[in-house]
Parts: C-alpha cells; sequence; structure tokens
C-alpha cells in the first residue's frame, strides 16, 4: 500500500501545480507498459483522443499561467486542479487494492492545497519579482511538476523529497501575516493603513 499511495501523493502533488502535466505522464506511462498501468474506466486516459485533448489542455494551461491572465487563470484552476489531482490519484490506483474513495479524498485534498499554496506564494512574491517574471516563475513550478509526476510513476519511493519543499512552503506562507502598503488619505493626504491591517491608524 505505500507504494501505490506515494505514486498518488506525487501525481496529485503535481496536479495542484500543474492539472494536465500528471495524466499525461500517467498516460504515457500506461502506454509504454501496454495498458498495465491504468485499468477500467481509467484507460481512457491513455487513449489516442484521451491524450491529444491532454495535450490540448496542456498548451492552454501553459500559455495562461504565463500570460497577464494568470491570476484569473488561477481562480479557474481552484476546481480543475483538485479534480484534476483527484482523477490521478484514482487512476494510478485501479490496478491496486487501494481504496477508490480514499484516492479521491486525498487527491482532492492534496492538489487542494498545493494549488491553494502556489496561489497564496505567487500572490505574495509577484509583486515583489514584478509581473514579469511571472513566466520564468511559471516555468519552474511546471519543471518541478514533471519531474514530480515523472518519479511519482517510476520511483515513487522518492516522492517524500519532493512533497517535503512544497509542505514547507505551505506552512510559511500560512504562517505570515498579510502586509499592506501605506494608502494616502485622499483628503487629508496623510498617510494611513487600510483597516484590518492589525495597525493603528493615525
Amino acid at each position: 500500500m505505500f507504494l501505490p499511495l506515494m505514486t498518488g501523493l506525487g501525481l496529485s502533488a503535481s496536479a495542484g501545480l500543474n492539472a494536465y502535466l500528471p495524466l499525461i505522464i500517467l498516460a504515457l506511462a500506461d502506454r509504454i507498459q501496454d495498458g498495465d498501468l491504468l485499468s477500467g474506466g481509467y484507460a481512457f486516459i491513455s487513449s489516442i483522443p484521451g491524450i491529444m485533448v491532454l495535450l490540448a489542455l496542456v498548451t492552454v494551461e501553459l500559455v495562461a499561467d504565463k500570460s497577464p491572465v494568470y491570476r484569473a487563470n488561477d481562480v479557474l484552476q481552484s476546481i480543475v486542479r483538485p479534480a484534476a489531482g483527484a482523477l490521478a490519484f484514482m487512476a494510478s490506483a485501479s490496478t491496486t487494492d487501494f481504496n477508490a474513495v480514499a484516492a479521491l479524498l486525498i487527491g482532492l485534498v492534496v492538489a487542494g492545497i498545493v494549488h491553494a499554496t502556489k496561489s497564496a506564494f505567487r500572490l505574495r512574491f509577484v509583486p515583489k519579482i514584478r509581473t514579469m517574471l511571472v513566466p520564468a516563475f511559471s516555468l519552474g513550478e511546471d519543471l518541478y511538476a514533471a519531474v514530480m509526476g515523472t518519479v511519482a510513476v517510476l520511483l515513487p519511493v522518492v516522492v517524500p523529497v519532493f512533497l517535503l519543499p512544497i509542505a514547507g512552503i505551505a506552512v510559511w506562507t500560512a504562517s505570515r501575516k498579510p502586509r499592506f502598503d501605506p494608502v494616502p488619505d485622499p483628503v487629508s493626504n496623510e498617510v494611513r493603513l487600510p483597516h484590518g491591517s492589525g495597525q493603528p491608524q493615525p
């Protein structure tokens, strides 16, 4: 049960960064293994039409996540990435004795947490690194997702090595208090902090 769990965790965490890369990796691995990796209703993922659809979707995702609409894309992906994580976990466990309901729930939660961490981390640091660097930032996330997804399928015992940095970033991001920039009062021109900042108003 340990290896199926690690495979599922790696794929669902990868889906939290990019919804479609782990599904493509899973599909290609299944075709290489002559259909031994996916069973039942999950075989459609590695079908030619399934792979073509995934390639089209991942192309849109790769472009949108590196463009000025990346924030709108993140909102949309709040549903898509957890769903993809659940699908990836359930599909990878379809030839094992791993409970399907547990795979569904764990995949949803893990991908959701990784997606939330990615969005929160970007929201905090993109203003500091400047929007022009978002494509490079996104490319790094895609590469991490691709490597983690590949490792999850080929060498699942190594998956915790990839999960630990994500967990550390999640805890660190959640523990940081929001910072607010001073806002000049439109009447008196005095500098004031937004309400709810937890700091005294002048």
